[in-house]
Parts: structure tokens; sequence; C-alpha cells
């Protein structure tokens, strides 16, 4: 996504971002929660930045050409450079066709109003991942030039953040 220098060309980095953020929620739902949603999405709210990763997996379920825009600079700031003119948002919830019916919203859609729309795809979509990935990738991405870590779990996602697109400059 930090290649991309136009909208369209940042359509499948993004999907790429939502697909490993929902594959990775699939993981923590089956493996902690024994695939109950409800539990899943409660346990999330009780985490820190759990609120934006509930909301980016609701904005998930929309086509992405649909889910965001590109915000007007001054209005709208991000932590990453990327090769766009302007930063790409989130559309208000207001903008988005109506939800299909076979995705349950679990209160996501009010979770999306807080902690998505309007805001920074980039930032947002990071805080998301962050929350779902396991701890020790957690610290890798945390701290990339810190001291390698060398658990198996921490080598099965470490290039997680080259194919979501979010190793951009900050």
């Amino acid at each position: 996504m930090c290649e991309a220098a136009t909208l369209d060309a940042a359509v499948d980095p993004l999907n790429e971002m939502l697909n490993q953020l929902y594959r990775l929620s699939e993981l923590a739902k089956r493996k902690h929660y024994g695939g109950d949603a409800d539990l899943f999405y409660r346990a999330l709210a009780g985490v820190t930045g759990g609120d934006a990763a509930a909301a980016a997996l609701w904005a998930r379920t929309f086509d992405v050409h649909h889910a965001f825009e590109v915000g007007e600079s001054a209005d709208v700031h991000s932590n990453y450079y990327t090769n766009l003119y302007g930063v790409v948002v989130w559309k208000q919830r207001s903008q988005l066709p109506p939800p299909n019916p076979k995705h349950k919203a679990y209160g996501r859609e009010l979770l999306y109003d807080a902690h998505m729309a309007g805001l920074p795809v980039l930032d947002t979509t990071r805080t998301a991942l962050l929350v779902l990935l396991p701890s020790p990738v957690r610290r890798m991405m945390a701290n990339p030039t810190g001291a390698a870590e060398t658990s198996g779990t921490a080598r099965k996602y470490s290039n997680v953040s080259n194919r979501t697109g979010l190793d951009c400059a900050e």
C-alpha cells in the first residue's frame, strides 16, 4: 500500500491487509474461544486497540472499493508515508453500501464510526493487526531494529508486515 501512487493501486494491498486480519481473527477465535464469535468480540472489547480490530473486521465485509477514499491533506494526518498524494481514509458509514445481512454486526458498525470512519487506513489497520498478532510478532513489529526474535511463532508470522503492506516508513 505504501508504493501505491493512486487510489486504485491501493485496493489490492488493502484487500490483502484485511484478509490477513480476518485470518488472524479466525485463528484467535478458534484457538482461544472455541469458534464463539460473541466471546471473541467481548474479549476484543477488553484489549487496547480491540475496538479498532473489531471495526476493521466489520469493514472487511464490504468490497474494499467502497470502503475508503483519499482524504483532504489538511484534514487528516497519517503516521506513515506513501507514494499517494493525500491520505487514504475510511469512508463514513453513511457513505458505505448497505451491509450484507449474512454478516452479523456484533455492534462493530458503531465501533467503525468511533475508531475508523474518517481516519487513516494504514494507521487503523496496523493497530488492528497488532492486536491480533501473537505476542512475539507484536514485539518484533513494534521494534523492527531490535534483537531478532527466534521463536517459531515469530518466524511463522515474520513477514506479515511485508505481505500486508505495513512496512511503510514512519
